[in-house]
């Protein structure tokens, strides 16, 4: 193709415009004799001139035909397409004659668009400036400019008329007329009156006979009024509308639906196309919808923001009668299924997909949440709404990769539409809400290229030390919606787990104890704000940041632990209020927000690299870190365009998209929708926020007149904004640099001059910013971390699961008759894939999942039923087809499907694809959990009871306890502050636990906590005083940061002690501390509580192995055990038996000699060599103690005082017997002896030495010692355990002969019989499930 034609090709489909090969082939040719001979590369045809798009209107009225007669233009029309208004013209130096090789026209001809003389041509057609010669004009500007003359006529006529003074007495009645009647349409009706000339005493007359009801004006309505009549349609409905008609002379329903073209937003079928992106953005950024932005000084466009955001949808399929094909598919499962309807067996086909298929790469998901991506401007306060472009419905499993493929292809498609970024402007940014897989979509698209540090941008931007300064190749940087960021603060701070600052531990009881502090704040008030009902409440989220404002004024509470926690609170309220708080402070410059923003980011950077994520979760701070980051971009790119622009920063994230979709939500009694609805809505909805754009004294709004000291602050209108925010006023330097400053001084109060990192020194190294303080992006990864911000917890009892796929069996409705025509079906219909039925009720009970042998489908009465379908899914579309709007005659395909004489309506059958629960509720918190009405029908509910205390409240949060831990010098008591109380498995902590559950034994409970670091008092002898310090646990740990693993530990209730500490005063309190309590402790009662939790250990007995695996382990040899005024180690048990004390284990590679005969062999060895003696490690009798344990997770655990201990022995592996390991002598439990004491566990046995400790423990013949020869029933588990086969024996070179003479003397079972009871607890997932008796037989 010639390069020429081929540009001509790209530039049209690029506007969206077709080919021009239809085209040329119908236009009449100028007839032009060819010459003899043929071109040695082609033969010659006739040019056909060019064909153009008339943009300025119809080529009947806005062609300047006259100008062709009256000089030489350069061209002439040729040829006329009205269908296409298209003009076809031919160059004055037309060439004549093109190789039949080449694109036409020639190079003269398609060289005339492009000239400067046809542009002006085009650009006066359009629209003609004032004075311009008469002859140069069309005929539509001819006649407005006739018109015009007319009404300066008539008006002349009408002031000569009235300036008699007989007219007087008509201006009286006039006047009258006026002040006693309401007339309807009154200024139409002068309006007309004065367009025709009537005189007074004519105007009165029709006056009063408008009064009469005789005369009412018709049409007449300018944009105000259309856009009043289809506001009250839209919002009120049509009834409303008929009776202001009626009464105001509002424009009648078929006026509004005349006059108000309503755009088609089409749903996407699967994954967004590039056609259907183009197709809607032809539809919704039309200048009709979306005005153009106002001309700078500059000629620079400001830029967009492009939003996406979910809302939840009805999960049904719906039928596109535009493409022929089913929708409310979701986008992930799409590619399985054809949604085109063409036959009865694609509807079964995708009825087996929905509700059958289990693969995923076979099956489809109905779409429970629809994707939709909305642009809105940045600087502008007109018109700053946004504009719907795409509409996907998702099943939220979509994986970020696939994300960033169709927004890549949304970018690329609105960068070269008419409509797209030539009009309106380029694209700024990518924002939406804290989803993962937007999150990964946004870092894939907008983390690609470094700004040059050269350009416009780069000098500004580059200059910010810390920025990150990476974006999409078009300079596009990803964003979050900041009240998304305040909500996922709210949960963050009422989340149990709590979060870290510094080394103390902040909970949600511990901030509701603070804010109940406040003046007129009762605990009931503040428990609200920490538990809403609902967790996407913004305003609860914005109340409860703006009162933890008000705590830090606060006197100090009279609580050493109190004193500390609030400290901490303070902090995190300073630091989550530098963010919150300059979108909710209208008084605030651009200025000032942008300081507070950039003290906010390295306040977060400081935190992120002392803790990592126990502070801000990563998702959380990479949201928070994006928005500071494009704030401070998006006001660099406006200074560049145009210094007198406005920037607020309101405007950020995806606020604007949820505003949306409450229009959505509001148009009619239904607050949820389908996706077909869903798509109608936003069109619907864009209109309205365009009418209340050009009258905007018409919207109320959501602006206050004031807002000082308002708590809960939500949405607010930019011209609520009271502070300068011009972008020319803010030196970005300057408040990117007070930012810093600002944060390391609030650092240095809080926690001292040391805490703080040098920021400067950070971001100085490469590959380090606010979005990857440590050299990695934050929060790209979902970690479970991340819950304790993102996660939104709804107790499970409110409602029950979510819906399932599965098909409706509930209504029947009747399809209206004149939908169908009425004939008996065949017996048999052979489809065109092959696939053959019986008859069309199998074909729609397929569909519709229902049982045909019932009466819910008949073909009796000319009437069919279908299971499942409402009546509104047989009425018209929500919006009558002759209001939606396309850009372009549309593929028309048949809305039915035949079979023999009756037709069925597609929509009807696809109406019947859709699960039980398919009804959202439309109580919020519900709705975006996916919860259905008749979910409640088919579950009772259960009463909700949250206890936070049980029994009587002995032991609170913020007491004291003691207990014993494990140190590298032995075992030392410590005093631990308490945070919760955990009761089994529970995963929030209780706030107080009864007395009583100290002593009973059971240990239900845990106590969780810090422990406190303790030093002697210089002024008191024998008493301990807290330093406000939190014990580090363990100091080895490979990471430098402080989480909360290293500073919270969980303890078993029955190793604690109540400690009773007195509350004391400091002397030289921290710069921002509440307060200056601390606890002090006496050393007497602390060694009394040392006694006794050894004594309760069983120091000297048997049990004590056992229950020294549950004491906590601290390596922190500075601070743990503590230490007295001499620098010796205090509170420390003292002569601990030898076997106990602590010794360095040995590596299994250690060569050890045998107690019994001095041979040697590897530690790792020796318990095969000792073989069946007492101590399976060393063989010695009453030195050695070992205990197993079972974890949680199903492995063991083995605790030893021997000193050839190998404690890297695979307990699985030593079980089972090989020639080079034959010896599976190992620790097992026997279920006959009384379980331990404090832990609970089984006492252990070696297996080697089972046999002679059931008779010398548990003989069955009351013979207690070796003589016993009778074993006692045996529980099958240990039976199992304890059992040596006879390949195990033989590695040992024990005859066989004696294996078989021990196992019939004590009546042992052999392998058989083993496998048997393994089968029996299989089966019956028992511990115990058979017992051997002394005669040998197996009972159940």
């Amino acid at each position: 193709m010639h390069r020429r034609g081929a540009a001509c090709l790209r530039l049209r489909r690029s506007q969206g415009l077709p080919d021009l090969d239809p085209l040329v082939k119908s236009i009449p040719i100028l007839l032009v004799t060819a010459p003899d001979n043929l071109s040695e590369t082609g033969r010659q045809i006739p040019c056909p001139g060019q064909p153009v798009e008339w943009l300025p209107g119809s080529i009947w009225e806005t062609y300047p035909y006259y100008q062709h007669n009256m000089r030489a233009v350069g061209w002439r029309p040729i040829a006329f397409n009205h269908e296409e208004n298209e003009i076809v013209i031919r160059s004055d130096n037309c060439l004549g004659f093109i190789l039949d090789t080449d694109e036409p026209p020639c190079k003269e001809c398609w060289s005339i668009v492009f000239s400067n003389q046809f542009q002006e041509f085009l650009l006066r057609a359009k629209e003609a400036k004032q004075h311009t010669p008469w002859e140069l004009l069309t005929a539509q500007q001819m006649c407005s400019l006739l018109k015009k003359m007319a009404n300066t006529i008539n008006s002349l006529r009408t002031q000569v008329s009235n300036s008699s003074v007989s007219n007087h007495n008509n201006h009286t009645r006039m006047v009258m007329l006026l002040g006693t009647n309401d007339i309807p349409g009154l200024r139409r009706l002068i309006a007309a009156a004065l367009r025709r000339g009537i005189s007074a005493r004519g105007l009165v007359l029709r006056l009063e006979q408008a009064i009469a009801g005789a005369y009412s004006p018709r049409g007449g309505f300018n944009q105000r009024e259309h856009d009043i009549a289809f506001l009250v349609q839209a919002i009120a409905g049509p009834r409303l509308l008929y009776a202001l008609n009626k009464s105001h002379g509002f424009a009648s329903t078929s006026t509004v639906q005349r006059n108000t073209k309503i755009p088609r937003l089409l749903p996407s079928v699967g994954i967004p196309s590039a056609e259907e992106m183009r197709e809607n953005m032809s539809a919704f950024l039309n200048p009709s919808i979306k005005p153009r932005p106002p001309s700078l000084p500059s000629g620079k466009i400001a830029g967009n923001i492009l939003m996406f955001d979910g809302v939840a949808l009805e999960s049904k399929c719906r039928y596109c009668r535009r493409r022929d094909s089913a929708i409310g598919i979701c986008r992930e499962h799409a590619k399985n299924v054809n949604p085109r309807i063409t036959s009865f067996a694609s509807i079964a086909k995708l009825r087996t997909a929905l509700f059958d298929e289990e693969d995923d790469d076979k099956k489809a998901c109905f779409g429970s949440d629809a994707t939709v991506v909305a642009m809105a401007s940045y600087a502008r306060s007109d018109h700053y709404r946004p504009i719907p472009l795409i509409v996907s419905p998702s099943d939220k499993t979509e994986k970020g990769e696939w994300l960033a493929l169709w927004i890549q292809t949304l970018i690329d498609e609105y960068s070269v539409h008419i409509y797209g970024s030539i009009m309106h402007g380029p694209i700024f940014s990518i924002g939406s809400d804290g989803d993962s897989s937007f999150r990964k979509a946004r870092q894939i698209i907008c983390i690609k290229v470094e700004i040059d540090r050269n350009s416009e941008l780069g000098k500004i931007v580059c200059s910010l030390l810390g920025i990150n300064v990476w974006t999409s190749p078009e300079g596009i940087t990803g964003t979050c919606d900041p009240k998304h960021v305040f909500k996922r603060f709210a949960t963050l701070l009422q989340n149990p787990q709590g979060f870290l600052v510094h080394d103390t531990l902040v909970t949600a009881t511990d901030i509701v104890q603070h804010l109940a502090a406040l003046p007129d704040m009762s605990v009931e008030d503040a428990s609200s704000l920490l538990t809403p009902t609902d967790r996407q409440n913004v305003p609860k989220a914005v109340s409860l940041i703006q009162h933890l404002q008000l705590v830090q004024g606060l006197p100090a509470p009279l609580h050493p632990g109190g004193q500390n926690s609030r400290d901490k609170v303070n902090f995190m309220s300073k630091m989550l209020g530098h963010f919150v708080l300059p979108f909710i402070t209208i008084e605030m410059s651009l200025s000032q927000q942008l300081e507070s923003l950039s003290t906010f980011s390295h306040l977060a950077v400081a935190m992120f690299i002392i803790h990592g994520v126990a502070c801000l979760t990563g998702a959380l701070y990479a949201d928070a870190q994006s928005i500071v980051k494009n704030l401070f971009l998006t006001v660099a790119r406006l200074q560049i365009t145009d210094l007198t622009l406005n920037f607020y920063i309101l405007m950020e994230g995806t606020d604007r998209l949820e505003n949306l979709f409450c229009e959505c939500r509001t148009q009619d009694h239904s607050r949820n929708f389908d996706i077909e609805q869903l798509g109608q809505k936003l069109s619907v909805a864009t209109l309205i926020n365009a009418a209340f754009e050009r009258n905007p004294d018409l919207n109320r709004g959501h602006r206050k007149l004031n807002l000082q000291g308002t708590m809960g602050v939500d949405r607010i209108n930019p011209e609520s904004w009271k502070g300068d925010t011009c972008v020319g006023n803010v030196d970005l330097r300057t408040q990117w640099d007070s930012g810093r400053e600002r944060a390391l001084t609030i650092l240095g109060d809080f926690f001292g001059p040391n805490f703080a990192p040098d920021l400067a020194e950070v971001f100085s190294k490469p590959k380090q910013d606010i979005l990857r303080p440590m050299g990695d992006y934050v929060g790209i990864k979902a970690t479970p971390d991340d819950a304790r911000s993102e996660e939104e917890v709804i107790p499970p009892a409110v409602l029950p699961d979510t819906q399932t796929n599965q098909p409706s069996q509930n209504t029947v409705v009747e399809v209206p008759q004149e939908t169908v025509t009425h004939a008996v079906p065949p017996d048999e219909i052979n489809d065109e894939d092959g696939e053959t039925f019986e008859n069309l009720a199998t074909i729609v009970a397929f569909a519709a999942d229902i049982d045909t042998s019932d009466a819910t489908l008949s073909f009796e009465d000319d009437e069919l039923e279908i299971s499942g379908i409402e009546l509104d899914d047989l009425f018209p579309e929500t919006l009558a087809e002759d209001q939606l709007e396309d850009e372009e005659e549309p593929e028309v395909f048949s809305d039915k499907l035949v079979d023999g004489d009756k037709e069925y309506l597609k929509s009807a059958l696809i109406a019947a694809l859709r699960p039980d629960h398919w009804k959202r509720l439309t109580v919020r918190p519900f709705r975006v959990q996916g919860k259905t009405l008749e979910s409640l029908y088919h579950k009772s509910r259960s009463s909700i009871t949250v206890e936070s205390v049980i029994s009587a409240k002995e032991l609170n949060t913020k007491d004291i306890v003691a207990f014993l831990v494990h140190s590298a010098n032995g075992f030392c008591l410590v005093v631990m502050e308490v945070i919760g109380f955990r009761y089994k498995k529970e995963k929030s902590l209780k706030l107080a636990m009864g007395v009583e559950h100290l002593t009973n034994g059971k240990g239900d409970f845990k106590v969780s906590g810090q422990i406190m670091e303790f030093s002697p008092c210089l002024d008191v002898a024998d008493a301990w005083d807290w330093t406000k310090r939190y014990v580090h646990l363990d100091v080895t740990s490979r990471t430098e940061r402080l989480t909360q693993a290293q500073f919270i530990l969980e303890v078993p209730v029955s190793l604690v002690y109540p400690v009773g500490g007195v509350p004391v005063r400091t002397e030289d309190p921290a710069p921002q501390s509440s307060g200056d309590l601390t606890w002090r402790v006496n050393k007497t009662d602390l060694e009394e509580i040392l006694n006794s939790a050894w004594d309760s250990l069983n120091g000297e007995g048997d049990d004590i192995l056992g229950n020294l695996p549950l004491i906590p382990k601290i390596v922190n040899p500075n601070v743990v055990p503590y230490k007295d005024a001499s620098g010796n180690r205090a509170l420390m048990v003292e002569n601990v038996p030898t076997h106990l004390q602590i010794k360095e284990k040995l590596s299994g590679k250690t060569v050890v000699a045998c107690h019994l005969c001095g041979e040697t062999a590897p530690l790792s060895k020796m318990r095969g060599h000792i073989g069946a003696l007492p101590c399976g490690f060393c063989g010695l009798d009453s030195t050695c103690q070992t205990q197993l344990a079972m974890k949680k997770s199903g492995g063991t655990s083995i605790s030893s005082t021997c000193s050839y201990h190998y404690e890297k022995m695979q307990y699985k592996a030593a079980q089972d017997p090989t020639k080079t390991s034959p010896c599976t002598n190992v620790p097992i439990h026997c279920q006959l002896c009384p379980p331990l004491g404090i832990s609970g566990e089984p006492r252990t046995i070696w297996k080697y030495n089972a046999m002679y400790h059931l008779l010398s423990e548990h003989p069955a013949d009351g013979i207690f010692g070796s003589d016993s020869t009778l074993l006692p029933k045996i529980p099958g588990a240990m039976m199992v355990d304890m059992f040596i086969s006879l390949k195990e024996e033989n590695f040992l070179k024990v005859a066989e002969a004696a294996t078989l003479k021990n196992r019939q003397t004590y009546t042992l079972p052999g392998s058989d019989d083993i496998e048997a009871i393994k089968e029996d607890m299989k089966r019956e997932r028992a511990p115990t499930v058979s017992v051997v008796e002394p005669t040998g037989k197996r009972r159940r």
